[in-house]
């Protein structure tokens, strides 16, 4: 799994629990052994910090047969998130805050402002306040 991962090129994520750390990181090699005969493999990884690469919204100019064409910027438009939610089969509050937010961990969020106790035990049509 984790040469297949290296050979994607695509990063995994480095978390140390109760610390802040949290990086998303590229596999640079992976070396593995069993050391002691017990049958237990050991890992070396060497891993570098990924940095995800946003593209900007620059103009383009296209020049063809002496025609210059300059193309603008076209921006996205970006819908608000919505102020509420109507709970479906299958939903998890995690999911949920994924879907809404963008980012699982603020279930959290959306489980105070709405006072679940079990975030768990979501109630299909419920409306949740995001």
């Amino acid at each position: 799994m984790l040469l297949k991962r290296k050979d994607s090129g695509r990063p995994i994520r480095v978390i140390v629990t109760e610390t802040p750390i949290n990086y998303a990181m590229a596999i640079e090699s992976i070396t593995y052994s069993e050391v002691d005969g017990t049958g237990d493999v050991y890992f070396i990884l060497e891993l570098k910090e990924y940095k995800f690469i946003k593209a900007s919204n620059v103009a383009t100019t296209i020049t063809a047969k002496g025609t210059t064409l300059k193309i603008p910027n076209t921006k996205r438009e970006t819908k608000p998130a919505p102020s509420e939610y109507v709970v479906k089969k299958g939903d998890t509050l995690w999911g949920i805050a994924k879907k809404i937010t963008g980012e699982g961990a603020n279930y959290k969020t959306i489980a105070e402002k709405n006072t679940l106790k079990d975030s768990d035990l979501l109630k299909i049509e419920k409306r949740l306040v995001i």
